[in-house]
């Protein structure tokens, strides 16, 4: 796993290799090297830092990235409104930089992550070894011949279409389906086509705010991710 090195006011840097030369002074690799997580190490001005375990933010920050991504503020919702936990099994369907089902894979009991391009799937290997997830498993190809069934389903491929029948087969009655769209039309589209009950749909807004006591400034962030996507909830019933 990759550690990463805090300092009162934040992330100093993500560490890879060699020494790291810091506003607080010289890191040595070597104490680094030797630290656990949770560890303290000294700059040579004698500075503690602590060195640390990346946070989902974190991850999302330090990992690799290929394909468009689904941001921290939609997983959050997808946890909550899929009902995710500890005894959930997630199929993802569309596993790009595999940050929906590395994150998810801490908290539910297993992930299955599907994807057709294998480039896709070496990324996703690569950012599950940064966040050190065990309980996710990788399969390339499209989901037409999987057997088991799933407590939650979660959908983001450009074609949704392809997969919604078969998505709710392997649903266990009272599972959830999560389809991740870019445009409300395709959302409403979806919703015609297959006659979806018992749905929800959202958009998840997220604004950041700086507050500097000393210069006494609370405002909004300049710079701020506003829409992202649309999220289209669906329970199975029978």
């Amino acid at each position: 796993m990759v550690k990463i090195l805090l300092s009162k006011k934040g992330i100093i840097k993500i560490n890879r290799k060699g020494d790291i030369n810091t506003q607080y002074g010289i890191i040595k690799r070597k104490d680094i090297a030797k630290a656990r997580i949770n560890d303290v190490v000294t700059t040579h001005k004698g500075e503690k830092i602590l060195v640390t375990s990346p946070s989902y933010e974190d991850f999302i920050e330090i990992m690799k990235r290929g394909p468009q991504i689904i941001t921290l503020k939609d997983i959050g919702e997808i946890i909550v409104f899929a009902n995710i936990n500890k005894k959930s099994r997630v199929l993802e369907i569309g596993t790009g930089a595999g940050t929906v089902g590395i994150i998810i894979s801490q908290i539910a009991k297993e992930v299955i992550s599907y994807d057709i391009r294998s480039d896709f799937l070496d990324l996703a290997r690569e950012n599950a070894k940064i966040f050190n997830a065990k309980n996710i498993k990788f399969k390339q190809g499209s989901i037409k011949e999987e057997k088991e069934s799933f407590d939650s389903v979660i959908i983001d491929i450009p074609n949704p279409e392809e997969v919604i029948e078969k998505s709710f087969e392997v649903l266990k009655k009272g599972g959830y389906l999560v389809t991740y769209l870019p445009s409300i039309s395709q959302i409403f589209n979806l919703i015609s086509k297959y006659k979806f009950e018992n749905y929800k749909v959202m958009q998840i807004n997220k604004i950041d705010w700086i507050i500097d006591t000393e210069r006494n400034i609370e405002r909004p962030e300049n710079m701020q991710l506003y829409h992202t996507g649309f999220l289209l909830f669906s329970r199975k019933i029978f």
